[in-house]
C-alpha cells in the first residue's frame, strides 16, 4: 500500500495573567511514525509541517527557561491536524539552580573530535548507532562507519574493548541512553608494540563514554510480527500475509564474547533489528522467505611473558527462497518503411539457496618476535533454481513469432579461503610476509527446454558441468623509516606480490529430444583449462611534506601471463603488462579535510572475454569472446573538500571527479533480421576511439 501523508499546523503560547501571548524562537521537533526526526524554529508563535506520514507522531517543544512540552498526536491521511502548545515557566528551587546553555553537538579538543549525545534526540530502544547517524561528518552503512572520510576500525567502551574487535558490535548493541559522548581520534594499529616502527599505520577509532561505566553486557530480545496488504488491487506474488519471528542473545566482556541470532520472515528483510522489521514494505513482484541463524565467539588473553592473543570464530546458516516476476513491453509505431510492432519479454524466476559458513581467526603478538595473524573461512552452498523466459513479436496486431526458454538446475559449491600474515621490526625497518589462498569447487546439473520462433520444441538439453578453481597469492614487503626522530612521519615501502590462479571447466550438453538416441549438442559442450601468473613490484612513498599536508605516491606494474588450453580450438597464451600510479596530496584534520589525487590504472580482460567460442547458455543473448583484447587504461583526477563548523554542527562537503578511459572493452551486438527484433550475438572488442569523460560535483551541508 502506498504511503499516505497529512499536514500539521500549530501555535505556541504562554499565559501572562489572563492573556495568551505568542512565543517565538521555541524549538519544535517532530518524530514521525517512520521514526524520522524533523525540526523547526517557531516564528510569531506559529509553525507548520507539510507531508508528514500518517500515524502516531510525537511533538517535542523546548525553550530555555521553559518546561519541555511533549505531545502525542495522530496524523490523518489528506487532512491537516491543528494543535496548540502551552509553554510553562520551569519551576526550580534556588539552592539547586544550575544555569545551562545549549549543548554543542560537537567539540574539538586537540586531536580528538567529541560528539555529545545530549545534543541529539533518540527513542526508547535505540542503540548508539542512532546517535552517530545524526552527527556531522559521519557516514553510517550496514557494514562500516566512517568519520570525516576515514573508516572506523575499533570501538572502545570507556577505554576497553568490551564489545570485541568488531567496530560495529558496540554501536549496534550499546543502548543510546547510556552514552555520554563519543570521542573520535587516531591511534597506531599496534599501540602496545615495543618497537615503534612495528606500531604500523594510524587507524581511526571510537571511544564511547558511558554513564554506567560498563564492565560487561548481557542482552537479548524476542520479536514476532505480522501484517498484510489491505489494498487487494496491489497484490504481489506469493503469500500476501507477511510474518516474522526472531530472537537474539548476547554476552559481551573484555575477555570473552558470545553472541547468537536467529530469525525467519517473508518480508524480504535480512535483519533481526526492530526498526528494520517495522519498516517492512508492501508486497511486490519479488517474494522472499529468509531463515538465518548464527553463533559467534571471541576470546582475548594477555600472558605474563608479553604475549597477547585473541581468537574469533563462528558458524552461520542461511536459507533464502525467492520468487520474482517481471515483464517488459516495447512498442514500435509505424513509419513510411516500418510497420507497427510490439515486443514483449516476460520472465519468471524461482530460487532456493542454502548456505553454511564456518570461520576461525587468530592474532598472536609478542614484543620480541612479532605478530602472527591467521584467518580461515569454509563455506558450503547448495542452490536450486528455475527460470522461465517468454518472448512474443506482434506485427499489426498479429502474432508473428513466439518463443520460450525453460531453465532448471541444481549446483553445489565448496569454498575455502585462508590467509596467514606475519610481520616484525628491527629499529627503523619493519618487514612482513603473507600468503592468501582460495579453493573453489562447483558441481552443477541443469535442464533446458528451448522453443524458438514457434511453439515447437527445438532443444531438450541435459547439461552436467563442474569447475575447479585455485588461487594463491604471496606477498612480502619492507618498510624503511626516513626520519630518525619520528619514524612514522615519512617512510618508503617496497612490496612484491605474486599471484597464481588455475581453473578447469568441463561441460557436456546432451540433446534428449530422442531419449533413445541422445546427441551431443556442440554449442553447450566444452572443456578447457586456464592459468594466470602475475608478478607485481610496488614502491610507495608516504610522508608529511608541510605541517599536516601529506604526500602519498604509489607506483607499480603488473606482469601477467594468461594461458588457456582447449581441445576444440587453438590454445591461447599472452603476456600483458598493466601500469598503476597513484599521486595524492591530502590534509587530514577534523576541521579542514581536503585531497587532490591522480590515478592511472590498467585492467586485464577476463578468460571469458578472451575465449572466442560462442556461449549458448542463453539463446536470446549469445556471447563470444575475443582473443585479441588488450588491457584498458583509465586516468582519474579527484578533488575533495570537507569543512566542519563545530559551533553549529554543520558540515560542507564538495568534490569533483574526472575520468578518461582508453582502449575500453565493450560488447558489440549483432542482430537477427529486422522482423525478429532479437539479439543474436554479442562479442567483446577494443574501442580504440573510446574516450569517456565523467564529472561528478557534490556540495551540501549536513547537520
Amino acid at each position: 500500500m502506498a504511503q499516505q501523508y497529512g499536514n500539521l499546523s500549530g501555535t505556541v503560547t504562554e499565559w501572562k495573567g489572563a492573556i495568551g501571548i505568542a512565543v517565538s524562537n521555541a524549538n519544535v521537533q517532530i518524530i514521525t511514525s517512520l521514526n524520522d526526526t524533523l525540526g523547526t524554529v517557531v516564528v510569531g508563535g506559529i509553525f507548520y509541517f507539510k507531508k508528514l506520514p500518517v500515524g502516531k507522531t510525537v511533538i517535542i517543544t523546548s525553550l530555555i527557561g521553559k518546561e519541555t512540552n511533549k505531545q502525542h498526536i495522530i496524523i490523518i491521511a489528506n487532512k491537516e491536524v491543528t494543535v496548540n502548545i502551552e509553554m510553562r515557566e520551569k519551576s526550580t528551587q534556588l539552592q539547586e539552580v544550575v544555569v545551562k546553555g545549549k549543548v554543542p553537538i560537537v567539540t574539538i579538543r586537540q586531536d580528538t573530535l567529541i560528539y555529545n549525545a545530549a545534543a541529539v534526540n533518540t527513542m526508547d530502544g535505540d542503540e548508539t548507532m542512532k546517535i552517530l547517524e545524526q552527527m556531522p561528518g559521519v557516514e553510517a552503512g550496514s557494514n562500516e562507519v566512517s568519520v570525516m572520510g576515514k573508516k572506523i576500525t575499533k570501538t572502545y567502551i570507556d577505554g576497553k574493548l568490551i564489545f570485541g574487535h568488531n567496530p560495529l558490535a558496540a554501536l549496534k548493541n550499546l543502548p543510546a541512553y547510556d552514552v555520554v559522548n563519543i570521542k573520535v581520534f587516531d591511534e597506531y594499529r599496534n599501540k602496545h608494540a615495543k618497537e615503534e616502527i612495528l606500531s604500523g599505520d594510524k587507524i581511526r577509532v571510537l571511544n564511547i563514554e558511558t554513564k554506567s561505566k560498563l564492565i560487561n553486557s548481557t542482552s537479548g530480545h524476542l520479536l514476532a510480527s505480522g501484517g498484510a496488504n489491505l489494498n487487494k488491487k496491489d497484490k504481489g506474488i506469493g503469500s500476501d500475509f507477511r510474518k516474522g519471528i526472531g530472537g537474539t542473545g548476547n554476552f559481551f566482556s573484555e575477555k570473552f564474547i558470545l553472541t547468537g541470532n536467529a530469525f525467519y520472515n517473508n518480508t524480504g528483510i535480512r535483519s533481526n533489528r526492530i526498526n528494520d522489521i517495522l519498516n517492512a514494505g508492501n508486497s511486490s513482484n519479488n517474494y522472499q522467505e529468509n531463515t538465518y541463524t548464527n553463533v559467534n565467539f571471541e576470546y582475548n588473553k594477555e600472558l605474563d611473558n608479553g604475549i597477547s592473543q585473541y581468537f574469533t570464530g563462528g558458524y552461520s546458516m542461511e536459507r533464502n527462497e525467492t520468487t520474482s516476476m517481471d515483464q517488459t513491453r516495447q512498442e514500435y509505431f509505424p513509419a513510411d518503411t516500418y510497420q507497427q510492432r510490439s515486443y514483449k519479454d516476460s520472465t519468471y524466476n524461482e530460487s532456493i539457496r542454502n548456505n553454511h559458513r564456518v570461520y576461525l581467526s587468530s592474532n598472536t603478538g609478542n614484543i620480541h618476535w612479532g605478530n602472527l595473524e591467521t584467518n580461515h573461512v569454509l563455506e558450503f552452498r547448495k542452490d536450486k533454481q528455475y527460470n522461465l523466459q517468454g518472448i512474443e513479436n506482434i506485427e499489426n496486431h498479429i502474432l508473428t513469432s513466439k518463443s520460450s526458454l525453460h531453465n532448471s538446475g541444481k549446483n553445489k559449491v565448496y569454498d575455502l579461503d585462508g590467509r596467514i600474515y606475519y610481520y616484525n621490526a628491527i629499529k627503523r625497518v619493519s618487514y612482513g610476509t603473507s600468503i592468501h589462498y582460495t579453493f573453489n569447487s562447483n558441481n552443477e546439473q541443469s535442464q533446458r527446454i528451448d522453443t524458438l520462433e514457434t511453439s515447437q520444441t527445438k532443444l531438450l538439453l541435459s547439461i552436467p558441468a563442474n569447475d575447479r578453481n585455485v588461487n594463491i597469492n604471496g606477498s612480502t614487503h619492507i618498510k624503511w623509516a626516513l626520519d630518525k626522530k619520528d619514524i612514522n612521519r615519512m617512510f618508503l615501502i617496497f612490496q612484491y606480490d605474486m599471484e597464481y590462479s588455475r581453473g578447469e571447466v568441463n561441460q557436456i550438453g546432451w540433446n534428449l529430444l530422442n531419449p533413445l538416441q541422445p546427441e551431443i549438442e556442440e554449442a553447450n559442450t566444452y572443456s578447457y583449462r586456464n592459468r594466470t601468473l602475475s608478478h607485481k613490484p610496488k614502491l610507495t612513498f608516504n610522508g608529511k611534506i608541510y605541517k599536516n599536508i601529506a604526500l602519498i605516491v604509489d607506483a607499480s606494474a603488473v606482469f601477467s601471463r594468461i594461458s588457456r588450453d582447449e581441445a576444440t580450438t587453438d590454445n591461447y597464451e599472452k603476456t600483458l603488462c598493466t601500469p598503476f600510479l597513484n599521486i595524492n596530496f591530502m590534509n587530514q584534520s577534523f576541521i579542514n579535510n581536503w585531497s587532490l589525487g591522480y590515478i592511472m590504472s590498467g585492467g586485464l580482460p577476463s578468460i571469458i572475454q578472451l575465449r572466442p567460442q560462442v556461449d549458448n547458455s542463453n539463446p536470446y543473448l549469445l556471447r563470444s569472446g575475443n582473443p585479441n583484447l588488450k588491457y584498458t587504461l583509465s586516468h582519474i583526477l579527484n578533488i575533495g573538500y570537507n569543512k566542519l563548523y563545530p559551533k553549529t554542527g554543520d558540515m560542507l562537503i564538495g568534490g569533483a571527479s574526472i575520468k578518461l578511459i582508453k582502449r575500453q572493452i565493450v560488447g558489440r551486438t549483432t542482430y537477427f533480421q529486422e522482423k525478429y527484433l532479437q539479439p543474436i550475438i554479442t562479442q567483446y572488442f577494443i574501442d580504440n576511439k573510446s574516450e569517456i569523460w565523467l564529472l561528478f560535483l557534490i556540495a551540501h551541508s549536513k547537520r
